[in-house]
């Protein structure tokens, strides 16, 4: 590929998460000042400066907005994990999967605190957000089956899962924290490195 295509390609990956994060602003501001119930999915394209179709380019329904996904890894990354890269190792490939499947580089610390916020006052969203949780949880355990030729769940797996769901909530927490100067990726590596000496 060309630097010039290599160059529009960055342009337009700029673009779409200029506008991703855009959406994600306004569901998240919309919803603190209204209550989730309280604007349409026209009221948040306009309060985002999109059209209602661009919007759904973007998220399937609001809640999706509001919670900034879905992140689904793509058949690509999936089959990179479960052919058991890119470093043999299942939680530092996880921890990849996560990475690759997510733009961390989009994360804003304002977001994260302003979620919580909705979060704390919106107790009918909390069931949407544990559903999701819980299914990108299953989706990973069934990846971990098939990386280790697994008929079935086990403890092992289970327990990958629930480190990385710790290792994540985590890296947000420190990342949203006032005081903090340090990138989300840094702050997840040093993170899993600490995890990794702890179980060592």
């Amino acid at each position: 590929m060309s630097d010039s295509a290599n160059e529009r390609d960055g342009l337009r990956d700029a673009r779409r998460r200029e506008t991703r994060r855009r959406i994600v602003d306004a569901a998240l501001r919309l919803t603190a000042e209204h209550g989730f119930d309280g604007f349409t999915i026209d009221e948040l394209a306009v309060a985002a400066g999109i059209s209602r179709r661009t919007f759904f380019n973007y998220f399937p329904a609001k809640e999706d907005a509001l919670f900034g996904g879905p992140d689904t890894p793509s058949d690509r990354l999936q089959q990179r994990f479960v052919a058991g890269k890119p470093s043999g190792r299942l939680m530092d490939d996880l921890v990849t999967l996560f990475r690759d499947s997510t733009p961390t580089r989009n994360i804003d610390p304002a977001q994260i605190r302003l979620f919580r916020k909705v979060m704390e006052t919106e107790h009918n969203l909390i069931p949407m957000f544990r559903k999701r949780f819980a299914d990108g949880a299953d989706k990973l355990i069934e990846l971990i089956c098939e990386r280790e030729s697994l008929d079935h769940p086990t403890p092992r797996a289970q327990m990958a899962v629930d480190i990385l769901g710790s290792l994540i909530g985590r890296t947000f927490q420190q990342f949203a924290a006032d005081d903090n100067t340090a990138d989300f990726d840094d702050l997840l590596t040093e993170n899993l490195r600490e995890t990794s000496a702890l179980l060592a």
